[in-house]
């Protein structure tokens, strides 16, 4: 069809645009826009002066708390605190356990596949420091209204939600570290951001001992490659801070590994013949776009890899955007499955195509007529 010979002419320019026009960072939400740029945007637009208020008032509270124990956040990320566990197992759609050791604390595996769970997920504030035992989380059972300790394959998605929590509160902070120069935006995100990337660094794929369709589809974090959520909170994380840890001689080496480790997980795992292909494209266009050109990794995992992989080269589980967009009816442009799943894929998809927006500085849309 002519739509996907314009698809791979576009594409392959837009990936030599990108790393020849785009060496420096933030690019991914900001594209070449400075922040004084920014702010004179938010000039007489009283949604963008009250969303970057609400951020700031929001922050304060944990700036305050850190300001008393540097480690009060950074002791509430989901980790294998003291078992520094590097391998973890699967029973199907449930955590079984983990083994192994890291020289540094790991990321926790999520609890189970399905949502629903007795068991509420603790406030921040709720949240045990530092808590890894071996008798599960303590949790309030919403049953009883008692606290209990319980199996993390009872929890439903309580770890990797408050994981998730903690990566949004860094992403605000390293966005209002660009925008307002304040460094104690960035002292705030930054000891939580790599903790959290070095402890994913030393943490291995998941194995499921019973060799179901699971193995298939799993995460580096959580059960499905497409609620790996968190991938956009970091990105956008590093994005922001790239300037800020560069100037304190900081080793990113790690990081970009762990992005490459992920785009890796998401082109082998996932469902390759409905809306998977679009919310996993989604997250490999975050990472290619935190990452520098190909030429920079000793293994070529960079941009324009992540890219390729994105728009214009399936593999058995991830279709490329080129063959996904096929899932459309060519004479009625919808979506071949549900309304909700029709909307959901179409909002995925510009969603996307809007990030590149922003670096490209191209009209990304044009190259789908459908």
């Amino acid at each position: 069809m002519n739509y996907k010979i314009i698809l791979i002419g576009a594409f392959i320019f837009n990936f030599g645009y990108l790393v020849s026009q785009n060496k420096s960072h933030p690019r991914i939400y900001t594209g070449n826009t400075s922040n004084v740029a920014f702010l004179k945007s938010t000039e007489g637009v009283v949604w963008k002066a009250q969303l970057i208020q609400k951020k700031k008032e929001n922050l304060e509270v944990y700036l305050e708390k850190c300001k008393v124990d540097p480690g009060w956040l950074v002791s509430r990320l989901q980790m294998n605190w003291k078992t520094k566990h590097t391998k973890v197992f699967l029973h199907g759609g449930n955590f079984s356990h983990s083994t192994g050791s890291a020289p540094v604390p790991t990321v926790r595996f999520s609890g189970t596949r399905d949502w629903a769970t007795d068991y509420l997920t603790p406030n921040l504030e709720e949240v045990i420091p530092y808590l890894d035992d071996e008798r599960g989380m303590f949790l309030k059972n919403k049953n009883t209204g008692k606290k209990e300790w319980v199996h993390p394959s009872k929890v439903g998605f309580a770890i990797e939600r408050i994981n998730q929590k903690i990566m949004l509160l860094v992403e605000d902070a390293a966005f209002l570290y660009w925008l307002t120069g304040e460094e104690k935006y960035a002292k705030f995100a930054e000891p939580i951001f790599l903790k959290y990337t070095e402890g994913m660094y030393y943490r291995e794929p998941p194995l499921d001992l019973d060799n179901t369709v699971q193995q298939g589809v799993s995460g580096l974090s959580t059960f499905e490659v497409i609620h790996d959520k968190i991938i956009a909170n970091l990105t956008i994380s590093y994005d922001f801070l790239h300037s800020y840890l560069q100037e304190n001689n900081r080793d990113l080496s790690k990081t970009t590994a762990v992005f490459q480790k992920w785009g890796d997980q998401m082109i082998k795992n996932g469902i390759p013949d409905n809306n998977w292909n679009l919310f996993q494209a989604r997250y490999l266009t975050y990472i290619a776009l935190a990452l520098e050109s190909d030429k920079e990794y000793d293994n070529g995992k960079g941009q324009e890899y992540y890219l390729k992989y994105t728009f214009n080269q399936s593999t058995k589980r991830q279709w490329s955007i080129k063959e996904a967009v096929s899932g459309y009816d060519q004479k009625t442009g919808i979506w071949a499955e549900s309304p909700s799943y029709s909307l959901h894929v179409t909002t995925t998809l510009l969603r996307l195509l809007t990030l590149l927006d922003n670096v490209t500085q191209q009209d990304e849309l044009s190259n789908f007529p459908l």
